[in-house]
């Protein structure tokens, strides 16, 4: 009996590291807001420019007319790292760093039979669609998603941490995300799950997102994928630190997480998971925060 008691209070902790800071969250304006669109501009500077050294080459040429979710730039070599139009309308020009999309205002999409869904949920046809998809990991680095699980599933790794954890001011995205997606964030990480070939998979989120942690228990239900609150200081989304205060698990500098059998994703990438393996969608957006004051006198 003591020993149940001592588990169940140790599953009640929240995962920490020693040391961080805990600033002021500075999120109260931007979290009265629901996830909304951005009205389509005049026109789009799409960056030619990927992961390091990756360059993608232009598939289009100036004066063409494309439509939203068109391959109009990719690598020469690795198939996964592509660039779709966000919206419809015209190549108005095309730099060494970028292309210029004019935009026509409708929004016309490809036909959906061009939009390439996961036929079988297997590890290999789930890799292959988000390849497809051109999905980098939206946690901030930029990495192929495809290439990311590959790599995951050719260590073995057990563990997928899903990283929804934003320790710091003002960032409030991935929160505002599973207020209003927590099922499709979920679907997402089984099927990041099920690709990476992990045993288990954690949602990390602080222990303060309460409207966030309410919306992913609503839709856990009898899902493989597991809850897990961390202790609301910075840098507590680090992914280091993540693993370390998740796992207990330590990875040294000359090493990546799939070393140590863990493979961590973005919650925003779990979602254009869930997109693309569902819908054949294309990844040609995420959800950014906008705060601050404004600057006056300027």
């Amino acid at each position: 009996m003591i020993s149940n008691l001592i588990q169940r209070i140790s599953a009640l902790r929240h995962a920490s590291f020693k040391g961080g800071i805990r600033p002021a969250p500075q999120k109260q304006r931007t979290l009265v807001s629901r996830i909304m669109p951005m009205p389509l501009p005049e026109y789009l500077l799409l960056s030619l420019s990927g992961y390091k050294e990756e360059h993608l080459s232009p598939v289009v040429k100036e004066g063409d007319q494309v439509l939203k979710f068109q391959i109009i730039a990719q690598h020469h070599s690795r198939k996964e790292l592509l660039l779709h139009a966000p919206t419809s309308g015209t190549i108005e020009q095309i730099g060494t760093n970028h292309i210029r999309l004019t935009c026509d205002g409708q929004d016309t999409e490809v036909s959906q039979q061009s939009q390439q869904k996961a036929k079988m949920h297997s590890p290999a046809s789930l890799i292959d669609c988000i390849a497809k998809a051109g999905i980098m990991g939206l946690g901030g680095a930029g990495f192929s998603t495809a290439a990311k699980l590959r790599l995951a599933a050719r260590a073995e790794v057990e563990i997928l941490i899903i990283n929804a954890a934003e320790c710091e001011p003002y960032i409030c995205c991935d929160e505002a995300l599973l207020r209003e997606k927590a099922q499709e964030v979920i679907r997402g990480a089984e099927y990041l799950m099920l690709a990476s070939g992990a045993r288990s998979c954690l949602i990390a989120i602080e222990s303060d997102k309460t409207d966030a942690i309410a919306a992913v228990r609503k839709f856990l239900g009898d899902s493989p994928v597991q809850l897990k609150l961390l202790a609301s200081k910075y840098p507590a989304g680090d992914e280091r630190v993540i693993i370390k205060s998740t796992t207990g698990k330590e990875v040294p500098d000359q090493l990546r997480p799939a070393d140590v059998g863990i493979v961590v994703q973005n919650a925003g990438t779990a979602r254009a998971v869930f997109e693309a393996v569902t819908y054949g969608q294309p990844c040609i957006s995420r959800v950014v925060t906008g705060a601050g004051s404004p600057r006056r006198g300027s």
